[in-house]
């Protein structure tokens, strides 16, 4: 029963959250939104696509220390991205857990060794991001909290009930998994390797705030947004989108940015508009890499054949 519950308030919650961003945009001037999109500056469009690269990168080679340091890196990268695009079609929780566990266990990682790394992922980000979130709220100009209610407080409570279903399923059946996943985690902390875990988490975050801010610059939409405030969005993003327990934090993460960025006098509409942009470059980057990754492997194996 609670597996049931569980799914339907995961699918509520993600109709709700794309409802909300759509009525956002549709909130915006057409032309104005065109106007901005037309005459954006390509090269910040394409630093912003480099932004977002790293962001994967650093990711992979997070997931590479924590997981498998003698796996080949390249594989790890593609761990990384297939798993980002299985969890829209999987309808996993946005880290990845399923996808990643899977793609791992096929190059034979272990389940548990898989499931430490992806829970030391969690940890570093909550710890990191919340960090970000806490200086942001401290010092938010205190008129912007009722906006930033309106649209994360039913996300939280949703999220936190999701949360404690998910938990009382997983521990009333996988006991044992748990005492592995311990057991691996106490390793990565003895190896010595966890100030290089800290060192690629601030690249995962620095970078995709950079990317959001690149794409805010790149609008030149007469609007100054300082690349802190881009900073922070990204952080407070990846927080309500765990709590909301939606693939991917599909359209709970836009809606963060967006009002996040408009605290500083950005249009909001727009800042909704450059969230979605992000998340589809992001995509498109994926598709693209992953594609030429299978064509140069194709190649070499043609070539070893010949």
């Amino acid at each position: 029963m609670s597996k049931k519950l569980f799914t339907v308030l995961r699918y509520a919650m993600l109709f709700l959250a794309v409802f909300l961003l759509g009525a956002l945009l549709l909130r915006a001037d057409v032309k104005f939104l065109w106007q901005v999109l037309h005459t954006a500056s390509v090269p910040w469009v394409f630093l912003s696509l480099l932004c977002i690269f790293y962001n994967f990168a650093c990711a992979a080679k997070r997931y590479q220390i924590l997981v498998a340091p003698k796996m080949d890196y390249a594989k790890i990268m593609e761990v990384i991205m297939a798993g980002f695009l299985l969890n829209y079609a999987s309808m996993v929780q946005g880290i990845g857990i399923g996808a990643k566990v899977g793609l791992m266990k096929a190059r034979q990682v272990p389940v548990s060794r898989s499931m430490a790394g992806i829970a030391s992922e969690i940890g570093v980000d909550l710890l990191f991001t919340g960090c970000v979130g806490l200086v942001y709220i401290l010092t938010i100009d205190t008129k912007f909290m009722p906006a930033v209610n309106s649209v994360s407080s039913i996300i939280a409570l949703l999220g936190i009930a999701l949360l404690l279903i998910a938990t009382t399923a997983v521990m009333n059946s996988r006991w044992s998994i748990f005492n592995s996943i311990y057991k691996e985690l106490g390793m990565i902390v003895s190896s010595g390797r966890l100030h290089w875990v800290m060192l690629s988490t601030a690249g995962i975050w620095c970078s995709a705030g950079a990317g959001y801010y690149c794409l805010i610059v790149a609008a030149n939409s007469g609007d100054q947004v300082s690349g802190l405030l881009a900073f922070a969005a990204i952080c407070i993003g990846f927080i309500t989108g765990l709590l909301s327990m939606v693939p991917g934090g599909l359209g709970v993460r836009e809606l963060t940015w967006s009002y996040v960025v408009s605290s500083d006098g950005f249009l909001i509409e727009l800042a909704g508009l450059l969230a979605v942009i992000y998340r589809l470059l992001s995509i498109v980057l994926i598709i693209c890499t992953l594609s030429l990754s299978r064509l140069f492997v194709e190649k070499d194996s043609i070539d070893a054949d010949n």
